[in-house]
């Protein structure tokens, strides 16, 4: 299985990528804002979610955030990797994995609701069309990490 650097390198290059796109498209900033910040949360929202011994994105929580931090989201997860086997269909199937992990997180949905009511007083925009491609950004970003995987199967676990 590729470790989480290259995962986490492959949603840097969709953000990246995604955005340049937009910016060549002649897009507004939610959708060249809101696809590279979906790519991003890719790294944190990783199919890897379901990993028992955590995944990369308890490794940068813990470093820049703090180990109660890295608790807390590890226990916001707990349930989800009971459900879920690893690399299984619900975890890591492109599109539908990541429809799931936002339903799962929609549990949680008050810690988020709170500082974007704030944001919307500072700043002006629109964020159902932000919200939508940073959902688009973060299928992007799921669907290299289930690609990098199926790559990584094929060639005997050598990536």
């Amino acid at each position: 299985m590729p470790n989480g650097r290259v995962h986490s390198a492959s949603s840097l290059v969709v953000a990246i990528s995604g955005a340049t796109t937009m910016l060549l498209l002649n897009r507004g900033a939610e959708c060249i804002v809101g696809v590279s910040t979906g790519a991003l949360i890719g790294i944190l929202l990783s199919p890897d979610a379901d990993v028992n011994g955590g995944s990369i994105a308890d490794y940068y929580i813990r470093r820049y955030s703090g180990v109660a931090v890295e608790v807390a989201w590890d226990s916001i997860w707990a349930v989800y990797r009971k459900v879920c086997k690893h690399r299984g269909f619900i975890s890591h199937f492109p599109v539908i994995s990541t429809v799931l992990r936002i339903a799962y997180l929609a549990v949680f949905y008050f810690l988020i609701a709170t500082p974007l009511k704030w944001l919307s007083g500072f700043v002006r925009i629109d964020w159902a069309l932000f919200l939508w491609w940073a959902f688009v950004g973060l299928v992007l970003a799921d669907t290299s990490h289930w690609g990098l995987d199926k790559l990584d199967e094929m060639m005997g676990g050598r990536l």
